[in-house]
């Protein structure tokens, strides 16, 4: 990861919100010097395989807690 922010939500809502949440605050406070957020990490207990998720790859890491979201730019398009 070039750049990345670690977001936590613990909320009810489902994976797929939680996303949109970390992209948006991403993109709010990071897009016009790093780009925007185009991978985020997750523990393998949130996401049984690795998928594309509002145009954003997901990854499984160990190394990310249960929660949290390791966002950030990885350094390739969306179109890679």
């Amino acid at each position: 990861m070039q750049i990345g922010m670690l977001f936590f939500n613990d909320s009810d809502v489902p994976l797929t919100e939680k996303i949109k949440g970390a992209k948006e605050r991403f993109n709010c406070k990071y897009s016009s010097k790093f780009g925007l957020c185009n991978t985020c990490y997750v523990n393998s207990l949130m996401i049984k395989e690795e998928a594309v998720i509002e145009g954003i790859r997901i990854k499984i890491s160990k190394q990310v807690m249960k929660n949290y979201f390791w966002i950030g730019n990885n350094g390739y398009t969306s179109t890679d």
